[in-house]
């Protein structure tokens, strides 16, 4: 007997209710904007005030109540149908509010922010490989920008703006996981094309001359600091940081 596989609730991209290798969509953009704040407080009461605002900010409608209540109907039912017969997710009916219950590893969002602990837990403990491989695990449950077709209002923009942190967070782990294991050839490239989108990130062109002087590229990663320097002079009216004059510096007296 085929074993049915556990539901699971995507928002790292389009939101999808994903059972058994078919995926629902919800075509109503407010239904889509209801699952996904459901879902990024899972195992949580969301009050139906909260609600409300997400979807109507200061100006909702005198049925904003009974439209509310609507969306969790068609969305219980909606979960009704794909959820294996365990009952592995439910949508329950709380007091002031409604809670969407589910088990570890449902939300994808969810298992991403546990696998980056997880990273940076074994990054922590001198185990950069099991670090790398934990953030690649993280990386690989996104399929698009979060919340993709999702108009967010106040509440989903916060979990955006946490969720982007912790993308980056997840980025120098595994640059830093890399490095530790020698990879240093491999993240020049990598390093140049993360610098080209965010050219006054002072801790990407760290890693950067620390990559190119282990490559033996010394005069590079000197060329690489005065760069910097010369960005952050020109943008912003600030010399490079600390940090990253002790690394020059460490290039300088290497």
């Amino acid at each position: 007997m085929k074993q049915e596989q556990m539901l699971e609730i995507k928002v790292l991209g389009s939101v999808e209710i994903v059972a058994n290798g078919k995926v629902g969509r919800i075509s109503a953009p407010k239904a889509r904007c209801v699952l996904a704040l459901m879902a990024l407080h899972a195992n949580q009461v969301v009050y139906i005030e909260s609600i409300i605002e997400e979807l109507w900010d200061q100006n909702p409608p005198k049925t904003a109540v009974t439209t509310v209540q609507t969306y969790m109907y068609h969305l219980r039912r909606l979960l009704a149908e794909c959820t294996d017969p365990t009952g592995s997710v439910s949508l329950e009916t709380r007091q002031r509010g409604y809670a969407l219950v589910v088990r570890d590893g449902q939300i994808d969002a969810m298992e991403f922010l546990r696998l980056i602990d997880c990273a940076s837990s074994a990054f922590d403990s001198g185990k950069p490989a099991e670090a790398a491989r934990q953030v690649h695990r993280a990386f690989g449950l996104w399929h698009g920008p979060a919340l993709a077709d999702v108009a967010t209002g106040p509440l989903l923009e916060a979990h955006l703006v946490h969720l982007r942190e912790q993308r980056k967070r997840a980025l120098e782990i595994r640059i830093e996981a890399d490095l530790e294991l020698g990879r240093h050839r491999a993240l020049i490239p990598e390093l140049r094309y993360l610098i080209a989108q965010d050219s006054l990130n002072e801790w990407l062109h760290g890693r950067l001359i620390v990559a190119l002087e282990r490559s033996g590229r010394r005069s590079e990663a000197l060329q690489v600091y005065q760069d910097v320097r010369q960005v952050l002079h020109d943008e912003v009216g600030l010399e490079p940081s600390e940090g990253l004059r002790r690394i020059q510096h460490e290039v300088l007296t290497a």
